[in-house]
This record gives C-alpha cells, sequence and structure tokens, in this order.
C-alpha cells in the first residue's frame, strides 16, 4: 500500500470515533431516571417521602353543643306589679275569668304561698260582694277600677258568710293573704300594673 493511501484510512477511521460523542456536553451521556423507580412525592419536591408519612394537620376543635334554657311551664299564671308610695312589690295570681272559676275562686284552699293570690277579670264593671264561703285562709280583698287603682280593701274571714261588697264598681278584683298590702305599706289609691294578657276578657 502507498503511504499516502495508508494515511487516507488512518484519517477516516479517527473520524469514525469521534462521531459517536457529544461535543457540547464533553462526551457525557445524560441518562434519564426511570419513572417507575420515582414516587410522586420525590417527582414533585424532590424530597423522598418515608411509607405511611403524611403532612401534619391541625386538629378540628370539636364544638360543645349549648346548652338550651329550660323553658319554663305555662301554668297559666301572670306576675302583677302594684305600684304604691312605699314601693313596688310583685305578686304572682292565678286568673278567674270563667262563671265557674269567680265563683269557685280560692275555696277548698287550705294554704296560699306568700307573694301569690288570685285575679278576678269581670267583662262589665260590677259591684257584686264576696263572702268567704267555704274558704279557708284570710284575704285580703281589693277591688280594682279598670286602670288598676286600689278602690277598696276588704278583710275577708275564714268561711265568714258575710257579703263584702264594695261602695264603688269594680272591674277586677285581686286576693291576697291577709295583711300582704298592709305589711307593704300599700293601701287605696295604690296602682295593680295589670299585663295585656289579664286584660283580655271574656
Amino acid at each position: 500500500m502507498r503511504p499516502s493511501a495508508l494515511l487516507l484510512a488512518v484519517v477516516m477511521v479517527a473520524s469514525g470515533m469521534l462521531a459517536g460523542c457529544d461535543e457540547g456536553n464533553g462526551g457525557v451521556a445524560t441518562i434519564s431516571p426511570d419513572p417507575a423507580t420515582m414516587t410522586a412525592t420525590a417527582e414533585a419536591t424532590g424530597t423522598a417521602t418515608a411509607p405511611g408519612a403524611g403532612p401534619s394537620a391541625t386538629p378540628t376543635p370539636t364544638l360543645m353543643p349549648t346548652a338550651t334554657p329550660t323553658a319554663t311551664p305555662n301554668d297559666g299564671r301572670v306576675t302583677l306589679v302594684v305600684d304604691g308610695a312605699g314601693g313596688t312589690a310583685e305578686v304572682r295570681v292565678e286568673l278567674a275569668q270563667t262563671s265557674e272559676e269567680i265563683t269557685t275562686g280560692l275555696m277548698h284552699r287550705e294554704f296560699l304561698p306568700e307573694g301569690e293570690g288570685m285575679l278576678f277579670i269581670f267583662e262589665q264593671p260590677s259591684n257584686t260582694g264576696f263572702w268567704m264561703r267555704n274558704t279557708l285562709i284570710p284575704l285580703d280583698i281589693a277591688y280594682l277600677a279598670e286602670d288598676g287603682r286600689i278602690r277598696e280593701i276588704r278583710q275577708g274571714e275564714p268561711l265568714n258568710e258575710t257579703v263584702l261588697r264594695p261602695e264603688l264598681p269594680y272591674s277586677y278584683v285581686l286576693e291576697v293573704n291577709a295583711g300582704w298590702f298592709a305589711s307593704r305599706g300599700m293601701g287605696i289609691g295604690d296602682r295593680v300594673l295589670i299585663p295585656d294578657r289579664a286584660r283580655q276578657k271574656g
């Protein structure tokens, strides 16, 4: 072989060896990772997460139920306020509105708690008297005008059937324990504040 042919062969072999190299990266091949070997966390953050571990979450506080107030049973009673020169006082009363309730009143009761009583409600002004037949407890009987002003107070003795008739007509009668008005410095001209509920006559 001639020297020129030998030189050409050497040059061609050298050129073929250089063709497999990436001159831009210095001959180092870039290897892509196998996707099957990567976890989702590592792919997203570049940080591997231990199996079973997760981000800590702040626990949601448990809300305690609010207690529902206990409703006061509706026993048909109302609270009256008596407004007098000596101050005010409250009395809780049963309402007597029907003919039967008015006729029966506080008959056959052996005890009337302090601060309680009965309010008689009349559709029209009346001057009918009250008596104490079958009534076992002493009472103050106050006859009231339409606006609640006390027109007269009479004392009822147990089982006494004397009719206690007021001089002026009345729209309401308030019965309480004997001495209730005097012990509070209240009397004729003072006013019993009657709520609308008790003014619904008939």
